[in-house]
């Protein structure tokens, strides 16, 4: 066994320890708090930075991007001055949110096939972004829109959930509620790719090709879409850049989230919830990323004040431990109803 796939099984095995084991880092302050807009050093701040600066009406006001105390990499902090409930803290051009809209413009060839696949089998909105992950991480990543924000995610073998784990591993989560779950995800991707092998890759190996449409790169989009994605009310199951940096806040902002500034009742937010047709996953939950038809941008709002350095987090709703264990690979805060989404970088 190598180096790096020593170090990837332990920090599974301390994954799987932790769920006997519950510990919480409280979600904390930094030191010293960031100029608004900020990336960290390394490698994926500076792939968010070069995204961010080549994406004109991508915004960051208020806060910056550093690493989380959580653990879960990066997150989204108040900046210098502080951050007002109610202020736009992230908008994206919606034309730069990843989903079934933003396909036309940059691929339509791409866009004519999944008009295509909805027509014949009704796709739905996950599928869509599936497909698209795939080919703009794998296919096309020289010309893709989203070439730097994709590089900032986790490479396909940079994932601990239990979806990317071996049978040895998976018979380490005999007895908990984990272990039911993960075996059904991973018979989920398997079908998934089956169906899509069929009905796309093998008649359209132009826009995938063998090389490119494999397992291993389903798995990895399909990391991303239930880790990352949102439900945008009025708008469906979409991946929104930097609002995936956001993490879950459990209970307490789940109450802020309802009884604060409501994202629903920011200026140009639209209006009730359209859920992902037929998505069949946790992401359906994320609705804190809101459309602002004025600016035809997505955004997301702060639904409480935070003071410089502060972690700003938003609600992901009920998820359980098996959810954010299998989903996101992490264990839920004890202060949130039985576990909180992921996110972060």
């Amino acid at each position: 066994m190598g180096a790096l796939e020593q170090q990837q099984r332990c920090r599974r095995l301390l994954l799987i320890g932790c769920i006997a084991l519950l510990a919480c880092a409280p979600r904390g302050v930094s030191g010293a708090a960031a100029e608004a807009g900020s990336t960290p050093e390394g490698r994926v701040g500076d792939s968010l930075k070069a995204w961010i600066e080549a994406s004109r009406g991508v915004e960051l006001e208020g806060v910056y991007l550093g690493d989380a105390p959580s653990g879960r990499n990066l997150g989204v902090f108040a900046a210098k001055g502080g951050l007002e409930a109610g202020e736009a803290y992230i908008a994206v051009p919606w034309g730069l949110v990843l989903g079934a809209h933003s396909i036309a413009a940059h691929r339509p060839a791409l866009a004519a096939l999944m008009t295509q696949l909805k027509v014949e089998y009704g796709a739905d909105d996950k599928s869509v972004l599936l497909l698209l992950l795939m080919h703009e991480h794998f296919v096309s990543p020289r010309d893709s829109p989203w070439r730097d924000y994709l590089n900032a995610l986790p490479d396909p073998d940079g994932f601990d959930t239990p979806l990317h784990w071996d049978t040895s591993l998976l018979r380490e989560l005999a007895g908990s509620a984990v272990l039911d779950e993960a075996i059904a995800e991973q018979t989920r991707v398997r079908a998934v790719f089956k169906g899509f092998s069929k009905r796309v890759f093998s008649l359209h190996k132009d826009l995938f090709p063998p090389a490119k449409a494999t397992l291993e790169a389903l798995t990895w989009a399909w990391s991303i879409v239930h880790s990352r994605a949102s439900t945008v009310p009025g708008k469906g199951l979409v991946l929104v850049p930097l609002a995936d940096m956001v993490n879950d806040g459990g209970e307490e902002q789940g109450q802020a989230q309802a009884g604060g500034a409501a994202a629903a009742a920011a200026p140009g937010a639209a209006g009730a919830g359209a859920g992902a047709e037929g998505s069949g996953t946790k992401t359906e939950r994320r609705e804190f990323v809101v459309y602002d038809m004025h600016y035809d941008r997505a955004v997301v709002y702060a639904k409480r004040s935070y003071v410089p350095g502060e972690e700003v987090t938003e609600s992901y709703g009920a998820w359980s431990m098996a959810d954010t264990v299998v989903s996101a690979g992490y264990l839920p805060s004890p202060g949130a109803p039985g576990g909180g989404g992921g996110g972060g970088g």
